[in-house]
């Protein structure tokens, strides 16, 4: 029970992660790759406790576990940065404490109250580049910091890891400009069918799938879940990573698929790193730095979709004209 009003649930008993040949995926530094509401934990009284620090049970596995993210010797970030190269993802712990996820679900809980039009059911196509349909069941974009000092300080640890990751993206092998904007999902499944994807919802998303290189979450609670990663380019088998309330997990979004699911509520906030996309003169657009298969779906909705709008379009007396129909 924490101050949110919310039960915390227990981190999920791990199971044996299937074998995944990462060489065999071929992922190269710096490669371009190619919803229903949950319902609610029943709320209890709340009772006020000492505040205390979140402890992992050690059944969720670390790549790195830090106190905090402060790294004088540069030893942190280069644990970090080592993980994502190998792997091409890495599991921390690095001392995001109760009182901090506290205060984060009760912001969440009062925009739920207050605002709940500002979470949006993304279509299909979205979902599959945000956390699956059922980790990102509805997601809400973050307005620092109006939307609480709780959330406020979940999405500046995010910021101080994209400082800390900065200096060495070169050793990663990818370059990166920026951090998008916080994006809140809600974990679980939906009482409706998803919306139709629409045009402009189309557009503001190829542009963030055409230039992500890294994704951070941390997964506020009050339940944790399992994380589902699979490279783009190979059939292999994708690996399952148990996370718990207060894990921050770091992944290299240009050459990994992501799922987010929990067998209970729960909240988790995220957001990329993005390289600049280059201007390209010729089209009058941008060009993706990016091609992953989230990107090359909308992509082709679009072309889809803009041959049904031009195939509407009726010639009259004069001149071209669009169908009103």
């Amino acid at each position: 029970q924490d101050g949110s009003g919310y039960t915390l649930a227990p981190p999920i008993l791990p199971h044996p992660a299937s074998a995944w040949g990462w060489a065999r995926a071929g992922l190269r530094s710096g490669q371009r790759g190619v919803q229903h509401r949950p319902m609610l934990l029943q709320r209890r009284p709340i009772v006020a406790k000492r505040k205390k620090k979140t402890k992992s049970s050690g059944l969720v596995k670390y790549d790195v576990v830090s106190d905090s993210i402060a790294d004088e010797d540069g030893s942190l970030s280069k644990k970090i940065v080592g993980c994502l190269s190998q792997k091409g993802y890495c599991v921390a712990n690095l001392g995001v404490g109760h009182e901090l996820l506290s205060s984060a679900l009760r912001d969440a809980s009062r925009l739920e109250a207050d605002a709940p039009e500002r979470f949006e059911v993304p279509a299909v196509e979205v979902a599959d580049g945000l956390l699956g349909e059922e980790g990102s069941s509805q997601v809400l974009e973050l307005d620092v910091p109006l939307d609480g000092v709780g959330l406020q300080e979940a999405d500046a640890h995010l910021s101080r890891i994209f400082d800390l990751l900065l200096p060495l993206q070169g050793e990663l092998g990818v370059e990166v400009q920026g951090r998008s904007k916080g994006l809140l999902h809600v974990a679980g499944c939906a009482e409706d069918d998803p919306p139709r994807l629409m045009e402009a919802e189309c557009q503001l998303w190829l542009r963030q799938f055409g230039r992500h290189r890294l994704m951070l979450i941390l997964v506020l609670g009050p339940a944790g879940g399992k994380l589902e990663l699979a490279p783009f380019d190979e059939e292999a088998n994708p690996i399952e990573l148990h996370v718990e309330p207060g894990s921050t997990v770091l992944l290299r979004a240009d050459a990994l698929s992501h799922r987010f699911s929990s067998t209970a509520r729960s909240l988790v906030l995220t957001c990329w790193l993005n390289q600049e996309s280059v201007h390209n003169a010729r089209f009058g657009g941008d060009e993706a730095v990016v091609i992953s298969p989230q990107y090359a779906e909308l992509a082709a909705w679009k072309q889809q979709r803009l041959a049904e709008l031009k195939d509407g379009q009726v010639v009259g007396d004069e001149g071209q004209e669009w169908d009103p129909a």
